[in-house]
């Protein structure tokens, strides 16, 4: 799908990303932020994507630190080996203002799968309006 690291501003309007598999993490989108920098997805659907491989996190997001603004998008049927099968953040603040995440899950039989919709890992925050 989408990786940046460290793009300062990291910005993506009214995009569909779909049919993407990572064999790592975030087959939809993958966003590394640092310090104050702000990622943005507006008006976005992000869809049937796919993080394979044994730490397979964030099927459709996967977020890891700094600060992600999403408003009006939808993260559907993304699937993730191991945790976070729609939105997986790790040491970030993220918030979500108009956003659907539903019919995501884990594709994988193992006990260690957490958050189909989403997963917050090392102090993570999600605010939902």
């Amino acid at each position: 799908g989408v990786y940046s690291e460290g793009a300062n501003p990291f910005t993506m309007t009214n995009v569909n990303v779909g049919y993407n598999p990572s064999e790592s993490k975030g087959g939809g989108v993958r966003v590394k932020t640092t310090g104050s920098n702000v990622a943005e997805l507006t008006g976005c659907s992000i869809y049937l994507n796919l993080a394979t491989a044994g730490q397979g996190e964030g099927g459709g997001v996967y977020m890891e630190g700094g600060e992600l603004h999403m408003t009006d998008c939808e993260i559907m049927g993304n699937q993730s080996r191991y945790r976070g099968c729609g939105f997986y953040s790790i040491r970030g603040k993220t918030i979500a203002t108009n956003c659907n995440i539903s019919y995501n899950g884990s594709y994988s039989v193992e006990d260690t799968n957490f958050g189909g919709g989403i997963c917050l890992s090392d102090d993570s925050k999600f605010i939902m309006d």
